[in-house]
């Protein structure tokens, strides 16, 4: 049986990393040519956690700046069944990478989620929202820090 999101018909599940998940689904409200997308959420087990929420806005806030006719379109942004969720066109890579790394004093763990939009064979313009978490700190310090970046990314030819 496909699982309900909102007004989406989950298809299959594209990819799952630390925090979000990707998945194929339907709109039946969209126009015959765009019905197949992309929709990114919050793993049900993170749809609580405030880090990942503010990540998944922040994103949402990063994406929408940003216009060029080879990045995706952002087409849908909202929060339903309690997880927070984005509606993508199917012309672009959507990675998440999770890094964790620990030893007796320390735990630190990364997640970097992020886009590459192929510019041109050779071009591709990357945006990604980065946590870095580390269970010890010094002082006062903040043990979560966060990282946007966009990049332009040159790839020779092979």
């Amino acid at each position: 049986k496909l699982e309900k999101f909102d007004r989406y018909t989950l298809l299959h599940k594209i990819a799952e990393g630390g925090v979000s998940e990707v998945d194929l689904a339907h709109d039946p409200e969209a126009a015959e040519a765009e019905r197949l997308v992309a929709i990114k959420r919050a793993r049900a087990d993170m749809a609580d956690n405030t880090d990942v929420t503010k990540m998944f806005v922040d994103e949402e806030n990063l994406l929408s700046r940003l216009s060029h006719p080879g990045i995706i379109r952002l087409r849908d942004f909202g929060r339903a069944q309690g997880r927070y969720a984005r509606t993508l066109s199917d012309t672009a890579e959507l990675y998440n990478s999770v890094l964790l790394e620990t030893g007796s004093d320390n735990t630190f763990l990364q997640n970097e989620l992020g886009i590459s939009v192929d510019i041109n064979e050779s071009l591709a313009l990357k945006a990604a929202y980065q946590l870095r978490r580390n269970s010890q700190v010094i002082g006062d310090k903040e043990k979560l820090d966060t990282l946007t970046t966009i990049n332009l990314v040159w790839r020779p030819r092979r």
